[in-house]
């Protein structure tokens, strides 16, 4: 009698902290609804990472109307915009059938940006400039960088960035960034857009 007491103790301290499945299925039936949201778009601190038709939401029509959201957070996401949120910066571009609004849309132009963090000593970006905190050191050509996959066009599109640091460095245009004094100008290929350009100083030493 006592063993069989003892069991049924244990098996009723066991089954107070366990979850019944009803309840967890509930959770996540919450949790996909969150990132679920009707109309085209996010929240402030969300990136839609796809789109689709969702009955819930009312009619289809021909254009999803359904959007999936998902935290900016990571090391680096996917996004169905061209762009990148605060404190990330745009890796490259790229096609994705499911960022289109309209399912049935021919477009060819590349639809999906892949945002890495503003971290470490230096990143490549597919924009010309920097965010807060980084420098252009150098502009270079990326076939990433384009949102059209078929443009011809030969101007650079990408720039190297490097962290505000040191007693001195050198950056593509003229000025410095705050706490830093322009020393010198100078010439520097790789600080030029169009690459067949002039040779005229477009690179700025700046100092503490």
């Amino acid at each position: 009698m006592k063993q069989l007491f003892g069991l049924s103790l244990v098996m009723s301290l066991v089954g107070c902290g366990s979850v019944a499945p009803d309840e967890q299925m509930e959770g996540l039936e919450t949790q996909e609804s969150e990132l679920l949201q009707c109309g085209i778009g996010c929240s402030a601190g969300n990136h839609p990472a796809s789109y689709s038709c969702g009955f819930s939401c009312g009619s289809c029509s021909s254009l999803n109307n359904q959007t999936d959201c998902q935290p900016n957070s990571g090391s680096s996401f996917n996004t169905c915009v061209i762009g990148c949120p605060s404190g990330y910066h745009e890796a490259a571009y790229s096609f994705n059938s499911s960022c289109r609004v309209d399912p049935f849309s021919g477009s060819s132009l590349n639809n999906q940006t892949t945002c890495s963090i503003n971290s470490g000593s230096s990143f490549n970006t597919c924009v010309i400039g920097c965010p807060s905190g980084y420098h252009v050191t150098a502009y270079s050509f990326n076939s990433s960088c384009r949102v059209d996959p078929f443009s011809g066009s030969s101007l650079n599109n990408q720039s190297t960035c490097g962290s505000n640091s040191g007693s001195s460095f050198n950056t593509c245009g003229f000025g410095c960034p705050s706490g830093y004094r322009a020393v010198a100008t100078s010439f520097n290929p790789s600080c030029r857009i169009d690459p067949f350009g002039g040779s005229s100083n477009n690179q700025t030493t700046c100092s503490l």
